[in-house]
C-alpha cells in the first residue's frame, strides 16, 4: 500500500474510534442517520405524487376533470414533463381493426355429435393416464423402459419392445384361461403355441417367433434402406370390409387377401413386403351380438418413381377394389423418409396382439369414423381369441410379397430357419391347432368354429 493510501486509511480508522468512543460525536451521527431518513421519506412521497398526478392526467384526457381535482398540485412539474404529449385514451373509435381476410358464415354445431366427441376424447385421455399401481409388471416395464408411445429406433430396439409386448399379450392369455383347470402338459404345449418357447414351426402366435423375425426383418431392411438413396418407401395400410369375419363364428380367406392386394401392386408397377395382421374391435358388434375380427394387411412398398401418398392410396384402392364403411378411404399411405422409421414399421408390422382396434364416433359431415389403436382396455377373452386364430397359421403363410420382395423374403426365412436350427432350448413338438384348442377349451366355448382357407403358392413355409 502507498503512504498516501495508508495516511487516508489511518485517518478514517481514527474518526470511526472517535465517534464510537466521544459521546458528543455519538449524538452527531444519530441526528445525521435521523436527517437522511427524513429526506428519504421526503423523496418517496413526492415520487407517489408525481406517479398518482401521471396516472389522473392520464384517465381523464380529453375530458373535464372532477373539481377537487382541477387544482394544481403543490409540487411543480418539470418543464421537461410538461412539454410531454398527454397519452390518448384508447376507444373503440380510436382502435384500428384488422382487415378480415375471408367472411363465412359459421356451421352450426350438432350438439350429439359433440357430446359424443367429448365423450370418446375422455375415454382416450382415460386410457393414456392410467393409474400406475394398475397396470402390470410388464406394462411398467414398457413404460419405464419406452415410455406411453414406444418407439423403436433400431434392431435392438425392436427387439426388445416386442419381448416387452408380447409378455403383455401372454399375460392376458393367461389370465384368459386361469379358470378352464389344465393339466401341467395341456399349460405346457400352451405356452409353447402362445408363449416364448421355440417349437419346431415358426407358428403365428408364438411370442418368440414374433421377436426373432421382427429382429431379423429390421436387419435386413434397415441397411437395405440405407443403400438404396434412388427409392422412394412407403408404409400401406390395407382395410377391406369383405375380409371381415366374427369372433364366435371365424372364416379367414386368406386367397381373397392375397389376390386382392397383389392385384392391386401388380398394376402399380410397385415392389413390397409386408403381413397380414388379425385383429379385432372392442366396440364395432358388425352386426348383432360380438366383436368383430378384422384381417388388414401392412405393407413397407417402395419404387423409383416418386409419387404423392393420396395419388398412391387411390390408385391401389382402385385396382384392387377396396371397400369400407369405417373410415374415408380403405387404403393409407404414410411416406418413410428415414432408417428409424424403417426400424419402428418393422415391429408395427410383426407386433404381438397385445392391442385391439377402436372406432371412434361418427362424423355427421362425411358419415366416416377414425379408426385407431388401443392398448389399456383389452378383454383378456378376445386377446386369447386373436391367439387361437394365429395359431393355425405359420408365419410365412402371412407374408406379403411382390416385385424385389421376394427376394428379401427368401432371405428373411433363411434367418429364421438358421435362428431356429441353432435355438439352445429344445423345441416344443405341437399337435393340430383344432384339436388341441378343443381340447382345453370349457364346453360352453367348444362351439366356436375358426375356417381358414389358405393359398396353395403360401403353404410351403419355412420349417
Amino acid at each position: 500500500m502507498s503512504g498516501r493510501r495508508r495516511e487516508v486509511a489511518k485517518g478514517t480508522h481514527q474518526n470511526i474510534v472517535e465517534v464510537g468512543t466521544n459521546p458528543e460525536g455519538r449524538a452527531e451521527w444519530a441526528e445525521l442517520k435521523r436527517l437522511g431518513a427524513l429526506r428519504e421519506e421526503q423523496k418517496r412521497v413526492e415520487r407517489n405524487v408525481r406517479a398518482k398526478q401521471y396516472r389522473h392526467q392520464k384517465r381523464y384526457a380529453g375530458r373535464a376533470q372532477p373539481p377537487e381535482q382541477a387544482a394544481t398540485s403543490r409540487i411543480p412539474v418539470s418543464p421537461s414533463k410538461a412539454k410531454r404529449p398527454v397519452p390518448v385514451a384508447s376507444t373503440p373509435a380510436t382502435r384500428k381493426r384488422k382487415k378480415v381476410a375471408a367472411d363465412y358464415q359459421r356451421p352450426a354445431y350438432n350438439r350429439r355429435e359433440r357430446l359424443s366427441r367429448r365423450a370418446e376424447q375422455r375415454r382416450i385421455a382415460r386410457d393414456n393416464r392410467r393409474e400406475w399401481r394398475k397396470l402390470t409388471y410388464w406394462e411398467r416395464r414398457k413404460r419405464t423402459r419406452l415410455g406411453t408411445n414406444a418407439w423403436c429406433y433400431n434392431a435392438e430396439d425392436v427387439r426388445a419392445l416386442s419381448r416387452i409386448t408380447g409378455k403383455i399379450a401372454h399375460e392376458r392369455e393367461l389370465e384368459a384361461i386361469r379358470r378352464w383347470k389344465l393339466t401341467p402338459e395341456q399349460l405346457a404345449l400352451f405356452k409353447a403355441i402362445c408363449g416364448f418357447k421355440p417349437t419346431f414351426e415358426l407358428i403365428a402366435s408364438n411370442k418368440r417367433v414374433r421377436m426373432e423375425s421382427a429382429e431379423s426383418l429390421a436387419t435386413q431392411m434397415i441397411p437395405f434402406f440405407k443403400r438404396s438413396p434412388h427409392l422412394h418407401f412407403y408404409f400401406v395400410t390395407i382395410i377391406n370390409d369383405a375380409w371381415h369375419t366374427r369372433h364366435d363364428d371365424t372364416e379367414i380367406d386368406l386367397d381373397d387377401i392375397y389376390g386382392g392386394i397383389s392385384r392391386a401392386m401388380e398394376r402399380g408397377g410397385l415392389n413390397w413386403l409386408g403381413m397380414v395382421e388379425i385383429d379385432h374391435f372392442n366396440n364395432y358388434p358388425g352386426g348383432g351380438r360380438g366383436l368383430w375380427i378384422t384381417p388388414h394387411g401392412h405393407l413397407l412398398v417402395w419404387s423409383r418413381k416418386k409419387l404423392a401418398p393420396d395419388t398412391l392410396a387411390d390408385q391401389i384402392s382402385s385396382a384392387g377394389r377396396f371397400l369400407t364403411t369405417l373410415t374415408d378411404k380403405p387404403v393409407v399411405v404414410n411416406s418413410v423418409n428415414s432408417a428409424e422409421g424403417i426400424a419402428h414399421l418393422c415391429f408395427y408390422m410383426m407386433k404381438p396382439n397385445y392391442q385391439c382396434k377402436s372406432v371412434g364416433p361418427e362424423n355427421s359431415n362425411t358419415g366416416k369414423r377414425s379408426v385407431y389403436s388401443v392398448e389399456k382396455e383389452v378383454r383378456p377373452a378376445y386377446t386369447l381369441r386373436v391367439a387361437e386364430i394365429l395359431s393355425h397359421f405359420t408365419l410365412p403363410e402371412l407374408i406379403l410379397t411382390g416385385g424385389d420382395g421376394v427376394k428379401l423374403r427368401k432371405t428373411w426365412l433363411q434367418a429364421l430357419g438358421d435362428w431356429l436350427c441353432d435355438c439352445k432350448e429344445s423345441p416344443a413338438p405341437l399337435m393340430d391347432p383344432a384339436e388341441f384348442w378343443n381340447s382345453i377349451k370349457p364346453a360352453r366355448l367348444s362351439g366356436s368354429p375358426i375356417r381358414v382357407k389358405k393359398p396353395k403358392k403360401q403353404q410351403s413355409g419355412a420349417r
